[in-house]
């Protein structure tokens, strides 16, 4: 241990956030179920002996993270169902570690687009996203065979292609993790783009596409591994040159 490291400050929680963490326990134990009421504002802060201001920052924030919702004039409850806005602390915790978060998204990209692809396998594709993917794909080729590609316009379709990929498997928490994927990915994505295009390379965009949906059709599980890891080998290299 460095003396640096040794007199560096030490870090204490907020009350509100232990209430928040308390409250999430409890929802995650099933001491509180999606649905229930929530204990009023003066009970919790007589319970958890602190403040009434203390708890309310606390409802504050599990109601903007899409844990609980306030139904006036009933009170405050557990919301019954997942919402996106659940998972957007994670997204902007990436954000703000950029530097060491991207050390690790291409392996994170990885699990989730190889667990989406396998879903998709086990269940079979359905012929009309199958078709939705066919069309989708060839408007990648379309926007790519044009003088002067646009790599926004071609980024948002290989978004459309992914999103389509996620809806396929019916499953509202893959699509909402496809989402943040996204989202984390935007800016990379483009910039990938702009590089194939630079070196001439567009067939490989547009083979990649129509290559994913074969094995996705044919059901051909081992060849998941290989055909993600040709589908990133230029936007992998440049997460790498940008560390």
């Amino acid at each position: 241990m460095t003396a640096s490291d040794f007199m560096k400050p030490i870090r204490m929680k907020s009350a509100s956030d232990i209430v928040v963490e308390r409250l999430t326990e409890a929802i995650i134990d099933g001491q509180i179920n999606p649905g229930d009421k929530i204990p009023t504002e003066p009970e919790l802060a007589s319970s958890f002996c602190v403040g009434r201001n203390t708890v309310r920052e606390a409802v504050r924030t599990l109601v903007a993270y899409g844990i609980l919702e306030i139904r006036r004039p009933e009170g405050t409850f557990v919301c019954r169902s997942f919402k996106p806005q659940t998972i957007n602390p994670l997204i902007y915790s990436m954000i703000l570690q950029k530097k060491e978060s991207y050390q690790d998204l291409i392996g994170l990209r990885q699990c989730i687009e190889f667990g989406t692809l396998q879903v998709i396998m086990e269940q079979g594709l359905n012929p009309e996203d199958a078709e939705n993917l066919r069309q989708i794909a060839a408007s990648i080729e379309r926007e790519l065979d044009e003088p002067n590609p646009d790599p926004k316009l071609i980024c948002r379709t290989d978004i459309a292609f992914h999103d389509a990929i996620a809806k396929a498997t019916r499953n509202d928490l893959i699509v909402t993790v496809n989402e943040m994927l996204s989202k984390l990915t935007y800016g990379s994505r483009i910039r990938t783009i702009e590089q194939c295009i630079r070196e001439q390379d567009r067939k490989y965009l547009v083979d990649i596409h129509f290559e994913i949906l074969k094995i996705l059709e044919d059901r051909d599980t081992d060849a998941i591994a290989h055909t993600l890891k040709r589908s990133y080998s230029y936007w992998a290299n440049l997460q790498m040159e940008e560390e």
